[in-house]
């Protein structure tokens, strides 16, 4: 059920009324405060810690830099990180996301674990939505297997929103920008009573869009997104807290607009697409979770239940030209459930640690349908090839974690943990079902030494592991079945802060000795998704995160990310593996950018009386790779400026904004005819420039 945005806009304005009038005579809203280098608190190891003290390569983005800077998607807090790339492509949900050189691949798990106010989101296609309402971004690089599971092997994303609060409060966001944008956001909150608290927050977003198809004659990337989300507080006597949290979005979108290409056009600016079909991309999803924290003076015991429900269907031309010959329809239904048991000790001991229990089950149904005329010049399509298949899975893991203070400056860190997956495929078509178990043992062992308190350095073990699955059944180009991933990793780093918070120095060194690793590819005249794995490759890489507050006015921040992939052996007996010409060994993984940089300079003054102005500019780097493990077709480096001018007064901000100012056109995603079986090479365009004027209410 789709929801109406005219609805959730008069349940906001029935509960705001009460806070706009109260406001009048309140005190001026303060400034968002200035980011301390040394003090900000993460969550990253399940409990409240400093993130200049925790020996993991962290990038933490505070409520003030989300604010700042306009965060509201994914790609926004992907191009403040080293090592961490995003191609977004063909419909809302779809998205290739690559950390240290680890990709995620499509109809596979993720790499990276995705932890929303600290509950694991059980599908990867709910991370790329509307992120209107967060108050800080952790991000975690290098494998957290033994503490977040088996899809955490190359790191994790934690994003926390903004909670249910004691006192009254309202934020109101509204957008315009070129291409026909229009946003709406707001989130009201505050006490029910002196022991439950509330937050209602929602988002509508709008678009006609920036990308013309002259063979339609309109904009083929349109957008439509209604989000909804409530959130219930409640102190339960001394010693016990509840918390409830649901999230609803609707999105409508343009859906898979690729462009048929001749070779060797990997690397060009992309032209117009020439479909014969308006593409269409739908998508829905509904979570909810309750969490119980029971705290005492032994620790803290929490238990956690979620649910998460994900609806996708897109409808194309599949041949991407003006020929009526090849249409594809895809409904894609996941429905999952999750339960988490912890207890965590308390952190006022020389010894902490963690232990729980983790349990999961899913369910992924996938329907693709595609229309076929061998004819064009017969109107409709002669016949059609359906594909159907049930896909369950149930997880369960155990795992402990503990950090010892040996003395004053050392801290040694351990965690184990143990995943099972037990997974099922039934072809719907014939009755015929597969089914296999992936289990493994994850390792991490770190040991820290504290200069003093502005200093650190650390060197980790860990193991990674993702579980392996089947491919599309009846599809004679792919193996019925694809591995598991396993990784051993070493990790080296520092931790610099100093002169008085005015700057950080955080740096790294990696290596990664990868088995089995899982490539994506595509069957485009069955319009199927498979992964095969490459038996042997290896990782290294570095990071450096350089902050400074240059003067009283001035910040930089500098971020430099670089992954080198080498593919160590490969067995080519697939088909799709034929036409490739020349050895494979040495050559790079695909998707995965050798080099990342990210580099923001920010002017901020205080005008006094509640004024404040702040300009922002961004530089982001992303380097060159590779679409394919033959290494033949290419993206050359892109490097996008992005631009932010803020003037906040009393409890307003308004802003004017630039996205890819230098309107840099390129391929988002690419595919060769010899990796799709499709007559020709395909490749998504990326998003032109964008520009818009943004204002802001907090009370």
């Amino acid at each position: 059920m789709s929801m109406n945005p005219r609805l959730w806009c008069g349940v906001f304005f029935f509960l705001a009324v009460p806070l706009l009038a109260q406001s009048e005579d309140s005190e001026q809203q303060e400034p968002l405060p200035e980011v301390s280098y040394s003090e900000t608190v993460v969550t990253s190891r399940k409990r409240e810690e400093v993130a200049q003290k925790v020996p993991i390569t962290i990038t933490t983005i505070t409520e003030t830099e989300v604010l700042e800077n306009g965060i509201d998607e994914v790609r926004d807090f992907v191009a403040m990180t080293p090592n961490l790339s995003l191609i977004d492509a063909q419909n809302p949900g779809n998205h290739t996301l690559t950390m240290r050189g680890i990709t995620k691949v499509r109809s596979g798990d993720q790499p990276v674990a995705v932890i929303i106010d600290g509950i694991y989101q059980a599908s990867p296609n709910a991370l790329t939505r509307d992120w209107f309402d967060v108050s800080q971004i952790e991000i975690l690089r290098g494998p957290q297997g033994a503490l977040y599971g088996r899809n955490s092997m190359a790191g994790v994303i934690s994003i926390t929103t903004n909670p249910p609060s004691s006192e009254p409060r309202f934020d109101l966001r509204l957008g315009l920008g070129n291409g026909g944008h229009r946003n709406l956001a707001a989130g009201v909150s505050g006490p029910l009573s002196d022991t439950v608290f509330y937050r209602i927050s929602g988002s509508y977003l709008e678009r006609d869009g920036l990308i013309d198809s002259d063979t339609l004659g309109q904009e083929v990337d349109r957008r439509e997104d209604t989000s909804l989300s409530a959130k219930l507080y409640a102190l339960l006597g001394d010693h016990a807290e509840l918390s409830v949290n649901l999230h609803a979005t609707d999105t409508e979108d343009g859906g898979p607009y690729y462009l048929s290409l001749a070779d060797g056009l990997s690397d060009t600016e992309p032209g117009s697409p020439f479909p014969n079909l308006v593409p269409r991309a739908d998508r829905e999803i509904r979570e909810g979770s309750v969490k119980l924290d029971l705290n005492s003076e032994a620790g803290k015991f929490t238990a956690i239940a979620a649910f998460n429900q994900l609806d996708e269907f897109f409808s194309a031309d599949f041949d991407f030209t003006n020929v009526d010959i090849l249409r594809a329809d895809e409904t894609l239904e996941f429905e999952a459930q999750t339960l988490e048991l912890r207890f965590t000790s308390p952190d006022d001991t020389a010894f902490r640690w963690i232990a729980g229990a983790f349990y999961q089950s899913w369910e992924r149904g996938v329907d693709t349908l595609i229309f076929l005329n061998l004819d064009p010049a017969v109107e409709g399509y002669e016949f059609n090839i359906s594909q159907l298949e049930d896909n369950d899975n149930t997880s369960s893991a155990f795992y402990v974690q503990g950090d010892l203070r040996l003395q004053e400056r050392w801290e040694l860190s351990g965690a184990l943990r143990y995943d099972r997956d037990e997974r099922e495929q039934t072809n719907v078509a014939n009755g015929v079902v597969r089914d296999e178990v992936f289990d493994a043992v994850q390792t991490k062992l770190s040991l820290a030494y504290f200069v003093n308190d502005q200093a650190m350095v650390f060197g980790s073990y860990a193991d990674g592991f993702r579980s392996g699955g089947f491919n599309p059944p009846g599809v004679e180009a792919f193996p019925n079945g694809y591995g598991e991933e396993t990784t051993r990793n070493l990790e080296f780093g520092f931790k610099l802060a100093g002169g008085d918070d005015r700057w950080l120095l955080n740096a790294a060194l990696f290596y990664t000795d990868f088995e089995d690793q899982q490539v994506f590819v595509f069957d485009v005249p069955l319009g199927a998704a498979g992964i095969l794995n490459i038996d042997e490759s290896e990782i290294t890489g570095l990071e450096l995160d350089w902050r400074l507050k240059a003067s009283e006015h001035f910040d930089l921040n500098v971020g430099f990310g670089y992954s080198d992939t080498e593919i160590k052996k490969l067995d080519t007996s697939s088909p799709f593996f034929d036409l490739i010409q020349g050895p494979v060994s040495g050559n790079k993984a695909p998707n995965t950018p050798e080099t990342s940089a990210n580099i923001g300079l920010r002017y901020h003054r205080d005008l006094g009386e509640h004024r404040k102005f702040v300009a922002k500019l961004d530089y982001e780097h992303t380097g060159e790779l590779y679409w394919h493990i033959d290494n033949v077709d290419r993206r050359s480096e892109q490097n996008l400026l992005n631009a932010r001018l803020s003037y906040g007064f009393g409890k307003w901000t308004v802003a004017l904004f630039g996205k890819n100012l230098g309107d840099e056109q390129y391929f988002e995603e690419f595919f060769a005819r010899e990796f799709t079986g499709a007559a020709t090479d395909i490749g998504f365009p990326s998003q032109p420039r964008t520009y818009g004027i943004e204002a802001r209410f907090r009370k």
